[in-house]
């Protein structure tokens, strides 16, 4: 992999990009509402029918349920699938008594409906769909008639189909297999039960009525019973409305609290956090089969559910180590140099022989007879000493270590269910100890090889996820966290020399049996696979382990971010080729994406330390990602498709590579807040040492962008609501006439999709290519491109249907490197000669964020 080159200089950030950013300019009118079926008058009447008594039908289903109002799915077909072709317009609107409450997959809306709501809409599609369009004037063509939609027609046409939400959209498990997954001991809490949001301006009395019988279903269930709402912190809600859930255990003593974050009369309680009486602590969990197969079909029964989830299990990523063979030796760290500090978020960092000295301090949560510190003294040994105890990763792992904060959480596996009664809890006290080690130790960077859970489906947004997300952004923390890993049962093949064989390995088995586990779906923090490493027989250096689990994140986003050498597994007589500490201080080998997240979140620690943690979040988000290289095999063609889903933008080199440019390359860093209908241009030269007498522009663009969108966990598969997209622009002359234009040159990384040239709204949107709060783009021009060196990176927003733009706006950093592919040419200081002549201001990054700091 990539080496630190020796003739190095820091990369550039502007210290003004606020000047770089201006009000959007109006875009003209589009020239009316899309027809799906243009040309086809017949087809829309067949299918205006069709979906009118879909509508027609949905309010039959709600009155026969006895229930006052219900909820519907409404999924757009495959070409409406952008949101100025979603039917919220002029269909389901709240002047309709229609409200958006949700969205389950891509283009699969939720709607809170009652039934003379749709049987109004019913009424709407046939009177004012027209089934042939009227003729008007088009003023570009000398006022020619042309055939005109109406938003009517066009909604109409861009709907699939209108399905009643049910029972079986709610829960995909028995009550027996729900029996035998609580008999776990590493339980946490009950079932989850997600709730509808309802929208009481629209339902009305019937909203309240659905609320009222909710409650009432619940306290007519015998035995004991506990519900809880969901509550985070007032630090994590000011982020936005978190899932609306419950969680809801079965217990064996006659003991019963149930709170529901609804009043009595259907508004909204203002909860505070809520305690559990001593005899409700102390009781056991009812088993019985015929209780839950009571409470399921009560739940699955009432309309303001919308899902019914199992407990999430708290468990390690399954790892694999073998028996000591000899005591660690590592040195100690100096007593006068400051080190970076990542926090570990497991079940403790023994303190034994040489990690003693590298341990800044410990939460304080779990006493020692309750712990099992193997797992975490292995993943801190690898961020204390990674290099020292594995020469063979010196190019690829930070060479001078990081000190450790310990967070010890989580006690030993049959211990877990006793010291958290559910998952709300176990987040509040992570939520509570990550602003401790902040503010003790300045810790930004924190480890997380544990699984919380499950994801409801591939491109889903887990509970979990939010609420990890929730607690980086209310701290301005990044936690790294491992993708998980296959059991050694379900694990694939070692990865194939050929690439045949790799792309027939891979269509043998089951992505989604293999999806990255929970909260590794995070949206703001780092997610990691592993690779192997180097020198192990039978395993290629740096290709995907056989356990990684693989992506994609939500709605398509690149997951795992980056991947770094977890060790080669599971084998039971060669070594992983990756080794740490027991907690009684010898060497151990081991394999897993637990053992490789650590390596990368040293590196993240270590950047944020160099940059004397005063970079954005953005910012080191995108570094490491944008100097990230995947291995060479996964880039020929046919790997293409599957290798961001494995190993995501690759493999990041060590802090101070990332920080560095050679001199044939430069690296700009913009880092700022773009605001509503705002929009980033900056215009630059391309270098001279790279322009042709004839203005062919050659040479290289990188870029990287990371922002931190507002979130909406009940949008889940959309849950992403705003989008920033980066473009690269060269202006080309027309020779003739002497008229300009300007000519996208980025393609999106990990996809062989050139930016604009047709592809999909849909293949957009399920790739991740679209609405992932991180992007990489890149463009080579070995031969030259266009004819004049003027060029301009920019960067737009959009907020989705019905979405109001934060008002406080969106962080972003925006990293451009230009490079000569040949590595001859000095552009470097010809372009920072060419943008300080501008009276621009430039400075090293790792002096820029304290100018910055100190100026603010």
């Amino acid at each position: 992999m990539a080496k630190t080159p020796r003739d190095v200089r820091p990369i550039q950030v502007f210290l003004d990009t606020q000047r770089f950013i201006e009000m959007e300019e109006p875009q003209p009118f589009g020239g009316g509402s899309k027809d799906f079926f243009a040309g086809n008058d017949k087809g829309f009447a067949t299918h205006k029918t069709r979906i009118q008594a879909r509508a027609t039908s949905v309010a039959d289903g709600i009155r026969r349920s006895g229930e006052p109002a219900g909820f519907v799915r409404v999924q757009q077909r495959e070409v409406a699938l952008a949101k100025s072709h979603r039917p919220l317009g002029s269909l389901f609107t709240e002047a309709n008594n229609f409200s958006l409450v949700g969205v389950d997959g891509v283009g699969e809306m939720l709607f809170q409906a009652t039934p003379s709501a749709l049987d109004r809409l019913a009424s709407i599609i046939a009177t004012k769909a027209e089934e042939t369009p009227l003729l008007k004037p088009n003023k570009s063509k000398d006022d020619a008639l042309e055939p005109r939609a109406s938003r009517y027609r066009s909604e109409v046409g861009g709907i699939d189909d209108i399905q009643l939400y049910g029972a079986s959209d709610k829960i995909k498990f028995s009550a027996a297999e729900a029996v035998a997954w609580f008999n776990q001991p590493n339980i946490i809490g009950g079932y989850i039960v997600e709730l509808f949001r309802p929208n009481r301006k629209v339902g009305g009395q019937s909203t309240d009525a659905l609320i009222k019988r909710f409650r009432e279903s619940l306290e007519k269930l015998t035995g004991g019973l506990l519900i809880r709402p969901f509550l985070p912190s007032a630090r994590t809600v000011q982020y936005g409305m978190p899932t609306l859930a419950l969680s809801v255990q079965l217990l064996s003593e006659d003991q019963r609290q149930i709170e529901l974050p609804f009043l009595a009369d259907g508004r909204a309680s203002e909860m505070s956090e809520s305690s559990l009486t001593d005899s409700i602590r102390k009781s056991h969990a009812d088993m019985s089969l015929s209780r839950h197969t009571e409470l399921l079909n009560v739940l699955a029964s009432q309309s303001l559910v919308r899902s019914i989830q199992l407990p999430p299990t708290l468990e390690t990523a399954p790892t694999t180590s073998k028996p000591p063979t000899r005591a660690a030796s590592f040195s100690p760290p100096t007593a006068s140099s400051p080190y970076p500090v990542v926090g570990v978020i497991d079940g403790g960092v023994s303190s034994a022989k040489s990690m003693g000295a590298w341990i800044v301090g410990d939460a304080g949560l779990v006493p020692v007879l309750d712990r099992d510190e193997s797992h975490g003294t292995f993943i801190a040994g690898l961020i204390c000493a990674g290099a020292s105890l594995n020469p063979g990763l010196i190019d690829s792992v930070e060479p001078l270590g990081c000190k450790v904060y310990d967070l010890d959480l989580f006690p030993r596996r049959e211990l877990r269910t006793s010291y958290y009664p559910d998952l709300e809890d176990l987040f509040d006290t992570l939520d509570e100890k990550i602003q401790v080690a902040k503010r003790d130790f300045n810790v930004r960077i924190f480890n997380l090889s544990f699984a919380i859970g499950n994801r409801t489906s591939r491109l889903a947004y887990s509970i979990t996820a939010d609420r990890l997300d929730r607690i980086a952004r209310a701290h301005d923390v990044i936690f790294v966290v491992a993708s998980g890993n296959l059991s050694s049962t379900v694990s694939r093949p070692p990865w194939p020399e050929k690439t045949q064989d790799a792309v027939a390995m891979l269509a043998s088995v089951s992505s989604f049996d293999q999806q990255i586990s929970a909260p590794s779906d995070q949206l703001l923090g780092v997610t990691v696979g592993a690779v192997n490493p180097s020198g192990v027989p039978g395993h290629i250096a740096f290709m995907p382990t056989t356990y990684t689990r693989r992506g994609p994140g939500v709605g398509g986003s690149p997951k795992p971010d980056l991947v770094q050498c977890g060790g080669a597994g599971y084998t039971s007589n060669l070594s992983s080729g990756l080794q740490s500490v027991t907690p009684t201080g010898e060497t151990t080998d081991g394999c897993g994406t637990s053992y490789a997240s650590p390596l990368t979140a040293a590196t993240l620690a270590t950047l944020d330390h160099l940059l004397a943690s005063q970079a954005p979040r953005e910012t080191l988000l995108a570094l490491p990602i944008h100097r990230a290289q995947r291995p060479f095999a996964l880039e020929k063609p046919a790997l293409r498709p599957f290798a961001r889903d494995f190993v995501g933008f690759g493999l990041a080199p060590t802090a101070e590579a990332i920080l560095s440019d050679a001199p044939h390359s430069v690296t700009l860093v913009f880092s700022a807040k773009l605001l509503r209908k705002q929009r980033l241009e900056f215009a630059f030269t391309w270098p001279k040492s790279l322009v042709a007498p004839d203005g062919t522009c050659r040479g290289r663009a990188d870029v990287t962008l990371a922002y931190t969108p507002p979130i909406d966990p009940d949008h889940r598969e959309e849950a992403v609501r705003v989008q920033l997209e980066a473009h690269l622009h060269q202006e080309k002359m027309n020779v003739a006439t002497g008229e300009t234009a300007w000519e996208s040159r980025l393609e999106h990384d990990g996809a062989d999709v050139a930016q604009g040239t047709g592809k999909t709204e849909s293949f957009l949107i399920k790739t991740g290519l679209k609405w992932s709060p991180v992007k990489r783009y890149h463009v080579a021009m070995k031969k030259g491109r266009g004819n004049t060196s003027n060029w301009r990176i920019s960067l737009e927003s959009l907020e989705r249907a019905l979405v109001i733009f934060p008002p406080e706006g969106v962080n972003f950093s925006l990293i451009l490197t230009l490079s000569d592919i040949a590595q001859t040419a000095q552009i470097r200081e010809e372009l920072r000669a060419s943008l300080q002549s501008r009276g621009l201001q430039l400075a090293d990054i790792m002096v820029a964020h304290r100018v910055v700091a100190r100026s603010a």
